[in-house]
């Protein structure tokens, strides 16, 4: 089972991202802890850890979800990548009254965001937007938040794991078929 950090790609030595320019261009000032979480791992769709399998020549999922571990009915979709999340913050005007940023998503009708301000600067907050309270804290900070991550498979495919394998490069697993005649 597949949890916290190793769920997440880091990002290389190459790969910078100018957090102070960002801030300036959204007029914000993002939590230290949220900066570090930033500039050390790529975020964004697609850039979380999920099971990939090629069954039949065709490409298919295993059903697979995040919970949180602590809180095991949320059901954690996904972060935002950075400029997306300043993009979207002034879609909502409580998250602006309470500059919150939405750096994430949940289920259906939830989203996780991070605290600015100087009360609840870096907390991860959920907000689930059918439920009183709307906000709750959820950790401390963004590295607490996703060391409760857990990757969860419910993939009823009977797989013989002896057979699966990658090729090079590849980020799915393959199944070796049976050799006939054999």
């Amino acid at each position: 089972m597949k949890k916290g950090l190793e769920l997440l790609f880091s990002r290389s030595l190459n790969s910078n991202i100018d957090v102070e320019a960002l801030e300036a261009i959204h007029n914000i000032t993002l939590p230290p802890l949220y900066k570090i979480f930033i500039k050390s791992f790529i975020i964004g769709d697609n850039n979380i850890l999920c099971e990939k399998t090629i069954l039949d020549s065709a490409y298919k999922n295993a059903f697979t979800y995040f919970i949180y571990e602590p809180n095991p009915d949320i059901i954690f979709s996904g972060f935002n990548e950075i400029e997306k999340a300043l993009g979207i913050r002034h879609l909502d005007d409580t998250w602006m009254e309470k500059k919150y940023l939405p750096i994430g998503y949940c289920g259906f009708n939830g989203g996780v965001l991070l605290g600015t301000t100087e009360s609840d600067k870096d907390k991860i907050i959920i907000e689930m937007v059918d439920l009183e309270p709307r906000f709750s804290i959820l950790a401390e900070n963004i590295f607490e938040f996703v060391r409760g991550l857990v990757l969860v498979s419910n993939s009823k495919v009977d797989i013989d794991k002896t057979k699966l394998y990658k090729n090079w490069g590849e980020d799915f697993w393959r199944i070796r078929e049976d050799e006939k005649g054999a």
